[in-house]
């Protein structure tokens, strides 16, 4: 709904957002029409892209991050996949994120001094979504990258864990933050409930980069396994001990 809300006021994510929507009904139903037609949508979404590119400022990450997004969603999900296009489009985000700095935009730690009415500085909300972007992009990354394409933003990430992290927290109330007393109280319990279990799945990304990274680092590799092994003990151990709790929660 809040991307949505953001295609309605701008032609390039609302073009995107029915390029992925139509490819979805294409790949259940089949109908070749409709493959044209999300076609269509996204070349037109990616030529307004291009020009956004052209003239960035901070009024814009949130809805080019919003775009980067959709294009993984509508390239991962057709039938025919360019893993070359996929690695161009990882390498053209994670230059991107480092151009702008938007992990300390997300966080508040830029010195920016721009003053638009949808700067990311401007609101808890901004800083918010876009976090929630750059993390939910970060995932779709991290699945390319198990298919052998992409992965340069996911390793981007995953080499400044801290950072990540911080951005990860400031994007856990992106739909709060947005909705304001408009969100159900019901929709923030569920939050507060699950909010353990989405960190130890942001908190496995990383993990899966580095498994993602051994066939291409052989010289790295031997000094990866140790790593990987502990940081699966370190997760069996915090999910051990969250499903005792849970466990225990509901007995008393």
């Amino acid at each position: 709904m809040v991307l949505l809300r953001l295609g309605s006021k701008d032609p390039m994510i609302m073009h995107l957002i029915l390029a992925v929507s139509i490819n979805d009904l294409q790949n259940r139903n089949g109908d070749p029409l409709w493959s044209l037609q999300a076609h269509n949508h996204f070349q037109t979404g990616v030529h307004l892209l291009i020009k956004n590119m052209q003239e960035v400022n901070e009024s814009k990450h949130i809805l080019l991050m919003a775009s980067f997004f959709f294009i993984y969603l509508y390239m991962t999900k057709r039938q025919l996949i360019a893993p070359q296009q996929l690695r161009q489009l990882s390498l053209a985000v994670a230059n991107y994120v480092k151009k702008y700095n938007l992990e300390s935009l997300c966080t508040g730690s830029s010195q920016s001094s721009a003053t638009s009415s949808v700067t990311v500085n401007s609101s808890k909300y901004d800083r918010s979504l876009l976090a929630r972007l750059i993390m939910w992009t970060f995932d779709e990354d991290v699945k390319c990258s198990f298919q052998g394409a992409g992965g340069y933003f996911a390793r981007h990430l995953t080499d400044h864990e801290v950072r990540t992290k911080s951005v990860y927290d400031v994007s856990r109330n992106a739909l709060s933050a947005y909705f304001g007393t408009e969100y159900p109280v019901y929709q923030n319990m569920d939050d507060q409930q699950n909010s353990t279990v989405l960190e130890f799945l942001w908190a496995l990304m990383p993990l899966w980069q580095d498994i993602n990274d051994i066939p291409w680092h052989d010289s790295h590799s031997a000094q990866s396994y140790p790593h990987i092994e502990q940081a699966f003990r370190d997760l069996e151990e915090v999910s051990d001990a969250y499903i005792y709790t849970n466990q225990f929660t509901k007995l008393s």
